[in-house]
């Protein structure tokens, strides 16, 4: 049944729902825990209470879980001690925000410097990757134990990389266009070596130019008068012109060959060798296509304002790495990764706080607990 005892209560009492154990409830008028306070001590133990501390709180002993609605820290809170998970919404420094307590990850929405922002760490602490999306500094960054780090949209890259200590600030699997110059100071083929492929690459270097120039070879067989023609591709005049050329006789001296009619009709003629000759031959032609005449590389170019009194490559020019084009951008990423750490340890300390103040509540409510169940036995 019912029993209702004194007190400053306006309401207070067990609920009998069965022959042994009864679940309590009360309704107070300016005192703790709440307005609307109960707790069940059938099965599953649940607690909580209305308009106290929070604006609603709950706890279940059986499920190892605990949360709330409108407290100081968030707007809505919630934990599972037995997963080890947590999370809230409407927070101090995220909008949501949700964790994994055992291994550490963790990730908000919503965040005073990053939209999305997020952290994992490996089964043995020994390792983690972290990155945010739409940064004060970065649409897209990301960062990772083995200490390579890049993004997205920055102020002046649109997509940066840094190099690892053993690997590539870039790799792609598969075909790669670029519709723009790529600038590098070094150009290389990697391959397979061919006498050891398992255990060796061979390294070859690009021709390089001034010029945006085209190279073309072949061998041609002389016909009865010492003389041939070549023939070049349909295309060949219209995307080449300033045309140059070397012949060399194989197999015997050819002091007279020479080049008979120069490049017309796609189609050049040789002269002066011997019936029967062999010939290697080279013809180079500067680009003329629509792209290339509104794209001629500046050979010299001068520095940009900010990139004057810097080096490319400042340590082999005797010169500290302080002097390089792109440290001051390294700098900037280092300082946006000491910022997202800021953030992180700001918000290991809020969860703190919050720990400790409902570790607190719990306390306050242990004892109203005890009390409660003390009057109740005095009342039998």
């Amino acid at each position: 049944g019912l029993k209702v005892f004194g007190g400053s209560r306006i309401w207070d009492g067990y609920l009998r729902i069965n022959d042994t154990e009864d679940i309590y409830a009360s309704m107070l008028y300016g005192s703790d825990p709440g307005l609307l306070y109960g707790f069940n001590n059938v099965g599953n133990y649940v607690e909580g209470y209305l308009a106290g501390a929070y604006g609603a709180y709950g706890y279940n002993m059986d499920g190892e879980t605990e949360g709330y609605l409108s407290g100081d820290y968030f707007s809505v809170y919630g934990r599972n001690f037995d997963s080890e998970r947590r999370g809230y919404l409407g927070g101090i420094n995220y909008g949501v925000y949700g964790e994994y307590e055992l291994l550490g990850h963790w990730g908000g929405l919503g965040g005073i410097d990053h939209g999305v922002v997020g952290e994992y760490w490996n089964h043995d602490y020994e390792m983690t990757n972290s990155g945010y999306i739409g940064g004060e500094d970065y649409a897209v960054y990301g960062e990772s134990y083995w200490g390579n780090y890049g993004y997205l949209g920055g102020e002046v890259n649109s997509v940066y990389g840094s190099e690892p200590e053993d690997g590539y600030a870039g790799y792609f699997a598969g075909d790669v266009r670029v519709t723009g110059t790529l600038y590098n100071p070094n150009c290389a083929l990697l391959l397979d070596h061919p006498l050891d492929p398992e255990n060796k690459f061979l390294v070859h270097s690009y021709i390089e130019s001034p010029d945006m120039k085209n190279v073309y070879d072949g061998v041609i067989t002389l016909d009865q008068n010492g003389e041939g023609t070549v023939e070049l591709p349909l295309w060949f005049e219209a995307i080449n012109s300033d045309f140059r050329y070397q012949l060399t006789p194989i197999g015997s001296a050819a002091p007279d060959l020479y080049i008979a009619k120069e490049i017309s009709n796609n189609q050049f003629k040789i002269a002066g060798g011997t019936p029967g000759l062999k010939v290697s031959w080279q013809v180079t032609g500067i680009r003329q296509d629509v792209y290339a005449k509104s794209h001629r590389l500046e050979v010299e170019m001068e520095k940009k304002q900010n990139e004057k009194g810097k080096y490319l490559h400042p340590e082999e020019h005797g010169m500290p790495k302080s002097f390089g084009i792109g440290y001051e951008e390294q700098l900037k990423v280092k300082e946006a990764r000491e910022r997202r750490k800021a953030e992180r340890e700001k918000q290991k300390k809020l969860m703190q706080q919050n720990d400790e103040s409902l570790k607190l509540h719990r306390d306050k409510m242990d004892q109203t607990r005890e009390r409660i169940l003390k009057e109740k036995k005095k009342q039998k």
